[in-house]
C-alpha cells in the first residue's frame, strides 16, 4: 500500500521511494526529503521492488530508495533491484541511488550491503544535516547540477 507525497515545489524533482516497516518514522524521514521532490512510502521489501520494477516500465525510474527495514530484508530487496538493472542493462553506476538506515549503527553487515550495491548508509536518528550530507554525497548536487541547502 504505497502513499504518495506530492513535492513542496515545482522546481524540485528527485523521485523517492521510501521503505520502512514503521509509518510513523517513514512519514519523519518524507518530510525531511518532500522539499527535494516526490516520495512514495511503502512497508515492505516486496513492495519496493514492486515499485521499482513498475516505475522503471513506465519510463519514470525512482532517483533514491532509502531502506529503513530489517538488514536482512533490506540486502535481499537490494539484490532484487540490482538484478532487474541488470536484466534491464542498466550499468552499475547510472543505476537507482539506494541509502540504507539502521536503529543499531552500521554492522558488520554494511560491508555486505555495499557490495549489493548500497551508496549510503546512515545511524538513527537520521538528523536532516546528515541527510542533506549523504545527498550530497551521493551526487545529487552534479547530477542534476541542482543544489541541495
Amino acid at each position: 500500500m504505497a502513499q504518495k507525497k506530492p513535492a513542496a515545489k515545482k522546481e524540485k524533482f528527485l523521485k523517492m521511494l521510501i521503505v520502512d516497516d514503521n509509518p510513523s518514522v517513514g512519514q519523519g524521514l518524507c518530510q525531511m526529503l518532500a522539499p527535494f521532490g516526490e516520495t512514495v512510502i511503502v512497508v515492505t521489501g516486496k513492495e519496493a521492488v514492486a515499485a521499482f520494477r513498475s516505475a522503471l516500465q513506465e519510463g519514470k525510474p525512482y532517483d533514491l530508495i532509502c531502506h529503513m527495514i530489517s538488514e536482512a530484508e533490506g540486502r535481499e530487496t537490494l539484490r532484487q533491484i540490482r538484478i532487474i538493472e541488470k536484466v534491464k542493462g542498466i550499468h552499475p553506476l547510472d543505476g537507482i541511488k539506494i541509502m540504507m538506515t539502521t536503529a543499531a549503527g552500521i554492522s558488520k553487515s554494511s560491508d555486505e550491503n555495499f557490495e549489493s550495491g548500497c551508496e549510503g548508509y546512515l545511524n538513527r536518528p537520521i538528523s536532516e544535516q546528515k541527510l542533506i550530507n549523504l545527498l550530497k554525497t551521493l551526487s545529487f548536487n552534479d547530477r542534476w547540477n541542482y543544489r541541495l541547502y
